[in-house]
């Protein structure tokens, strides 16, 4: 019988309720949260049209983000993170201590706040290690519908609240996606990038509350000769085994990360590591323009780091030391 997994407050990124919540820290009206959640919105298709050369960061869209600011002060309270008191919202004690928090130490509370307030957190990551591929295969558009697509991996819900929990779980950094595809046969295919423990680990972990009870997750970690091997055989099949041609660093990176199962980040981390030098590898990020992907999510999805020079890092190309 599936699991049955409600709608979620559409807040498909972290940064909204950090911005939302910095807000509250500083006392903003609701206008002016709106305003500062419209100015992340701006700054997201400024990053696109950088990128691309596409979009308009002042659509009128952008300027109404009360609906956005409603779901951002739904998914806080759900959290714990804020209060009403006396009729103006309020950061409990939680919300102070998750602001504090670095980085990366504020998506590991951030993952067992949101795994307490909703389960569809908890049953996503059971979703995926149940399953031998560790991943899941579903349609990006409801086309075909989705539901019955979902159901397969024992998971009842919704394509706008599938794709919220994939950004979210995205974010925190659990999970990992991309799609292939066009049309109606596109597809999105999520996968772990965490593994699950039996036990408490010994080091840093993600905790989510499961089945009345905890389950942790430890980040896949990457050997880097496992990495080195992996990244050279790809490139080589996406330019048809010409060493030194330019190839896209979003599609590279992308089926790298699926092979080995890890964040994009990491993929970045390890990629300006090899780049400043290797013994085996001579890597060269180049700029240019990326190819126009079909919507917004797969879009912010797909951008790589920047230069310098605030560029994106749009080819790689890579050679053998002799």
């Amino acid at each position: 019988m599936p699991i049955r997994l409600l709608n979620l407050p559409v807040v498909r990124r972290i940064e909204y309720l950090d911005d939302f919540l910095k807000s509250i820290e500083q006392g903003c009206s609701r206008e002016e949260i709106e305003e500062v959640l419209a100015e992340r919105k701006r700054y997201f298709e400024r990053e696109k049209i950088l990128a691309v050369g596409r979009g308009n960061p002042y659509r009128k869209g952008i300027e109404r983000t009360s609906r956005l600011a409603g779901h951002c002060r739904k998914i806080s309270g759900e959290l714990g993170l804020v209060m009403e008191l006396e009729g103006e919202l309020t950061l409990t004690e939680k919300g102070e201590q998750y602001l504090i928090l670095d980085e990366y130490q504020r998506k590991l509370y951030f993952c067992e706040l949101f795994s307490r307030a909703y389960p569809h957190l908890g049953a996503l990551v059971n979703s995926l290690n149940n399953n031998l591929e560790k991943s899941i295969i579903v349609p990006m558009k409801n086309k075909p519908p989705f539901r019955p697509e979902i159901a397969r991996y024992g998971l009842e819900i919704g394509q706008v609240a599938f794709d919220t929990l994939r950004d979210i779980s995205t974010g925190i950094g659990v999970v990992n996606w991309f799609y292939s595809g066009s049309g109606v046969n596109r597809r999105q295919h999520v996968y772990l990038t965490c593994s699950v423990e039996d036990g408490k680990p010994n080091r840093e972990y993600y905790r989510m509350f499961w089945g009345r009870k905890y389950i942790y997750a430890l980040e896949n970690a990457v050997d880097l000769d496992v990495f080195r091997e992996n990244l050279w055989n790809t490139y080589l099949d996406l330019n048809d085994g010409i060493p030194g041609s330019p190839v896209f660093y979003s599609s590279l990176r992308e089926k790298v990360c699926y092979a080995l199962r890890i964040r994009d980040d990491q993929f970045d981390s390890v990629i300006t590591e090899l780049s400043d030098w290797d013994e085996d590898l001579r890597i060269a990020p180049s700029e240019g323009v990326l190819p126009r992907l079909q919507d917004s999510a797969s879009m912010l999805k797909s951008l790589p780091p920047k230069t310098d020079y605030g560029n994106y890092i749009v080819f790689l190309k890579i050679m053998r030391r002799d």
